[in-house]
């Protein structure tokens, strides 16, 4: 195989070949609007990312929930660092996926949506480090140096994860995969904003975008939010609370946040330093127009023995979230969209979507009639 990224050049490609047409449904989902983008229903519910600076080699493991409609499952991941040489200095880096990892792959996913081409069995995403720095920039200010964007794209590379799922009938699904499977990058170090890379997803990535789990979301105001809760949380109101109304809310523990933030809760740590990133994302959310306000529910409390003394210590809280008018308009909106997609998709198996011809498919998505 030719690996080359003028090889994968999509301009070149498509002609040659059609895409899939779920690709193409993907690319409608976003409903041409440069400030919204596409989350997976399970990969964004993934804890991919953490606040962990300590240098560590140690794995990482975490269990969480997923949610598929009125049920959940207990999934379990186990996280290694990328360990690389790099940097200024040429150094050895050790490093989890953090905040700025996070916005680099939520940046890869938006442009995908235009640019995606099939590289085998999994979706590329070629396209200049420029474009990419430039989507995930917020009121025209870049979040990060080319350096490191370089960086960030090496740990989303070499960082490794293993999904372990539910036990069915005795048997366990597993995935083990990085983020980004795979490059092909054309460097150009004298002018950065013009190197070229080929981003190949994982196979867990593609499938999600491939089946069409996806859901329309607020992409500018995911970018603007800097809180190490924020956008962990933001993600997970647009795939949970799918019936948003000012009148209704959404409950949460602290526990949950800061499993979604990616943050350590060591056992001592007191009640107090473990709200306040929980506080500082709740505020960001109010202020971006998300929530309109949050209370507590409850607590959990547990007997703590101090000298000759056993007393009661609050360990967790449940919050309850109330959204705005405009955060409920934003799912409703999501709400129609997927619909809309679904319709059009079942359209296009009804009349065998591998065979659909380019006439075929735009009639489709103008959703306009038509016979064999």
């Amino acid at each position: 195989m030719d690996i080359t990224l003028n090889s994968y050049d999509k301009k070149r490609l498509l002609p040659m070949k059609l895409q899939p047409f779920q690709i193409d449904l993907f690319t409608a989902s976003a409903d041409g609007n440069p400030g919204y983008s596409n989350l997976l229903n399970f990969w964004d519910q993934v804890p991919l990312y953490f606040n962990d600076k300590s240098g560590s080699t140690n794995t990482r493991q975490i269990d969480f929930l997923v949610k598929h409609g009125k049920n959940k499952e207990r999934w379990q991941m186990q996280a290694s660092p990328a360990q690389f040489i790099g940097g200024s200095k040429q150094e050895e880096i050790i490093r989890f996926p953090g905040r700025l990892e996070e916005l680099v792959m939520a940046s890869l996913i938006d442009i995908a949506a235009s640019e995606a081409v099939m590289i085998g069995e999994n979706i590329g995403v070629p396209c200049y480090l420029g474009d990419l720095l430039r989507t995930m920039s917020s009121n025209g200010r870049a979040r990060c140096s080319y350096l490191e964007l370089n960086q960030a794209i090496q740990v989303l590379n070499k960082a490794q994860y293993t999904l372990i799922g539910p036990s069915i009938s005795g048997k366990r699904l597993q995935w083990d995969f990085s983020q980004i499977s795979e490059m092909v990058s054309h460097q150009d170090e004298s002018s950065p904003q013009d190197s070229r890379i080929l981003f190949i997803f994982n196979r867990l990535l593609t499938k999600q975008i491939m089946e069409l789990q996806l859901r329309l979301y607020n992409f500018d105001r995911f970018k603007r939010f800097k809180a190490a809760a924020s956008r962990p949380l933001y993600k997970r109101l647009c795939l949970r609370f799918l019936q948003a109304a000012i009148d209704e809310s959404y409950t949460i523990s602290l526990s949950t946040i800061r499993i979604l933030a990616g943050l350590h809760t060591p056992d001592e740590m007191s009640i107090q330093k473990r709200r306040k990133p929980a506080i500082s994302c709740f505020d960001e959310l109010i202020a971006e127009g998300t929530l309109l306000s949050y209370e507590i529910d409850s607590s959990v409390k547990e007997r703590m023995a101090t000298g000759m003394r056993r007393r009661l210590r609050t360990i967790d809280e449940v919050y309850k979230l109330y959204p705005t008018q405009a955060f409920a308009n934003d799912q409703k909106k999501a709400s129609a969209i997927l619909n809309d997609i679904r319709t059009k998709w079942e359209t296009a198996q009804s009349l065998d979507a591998t065979k659909l011809t380019a006439t075929e498919r735009a009639m489709i998505l103008n959703k306009m009639p038509f016979c064999r």
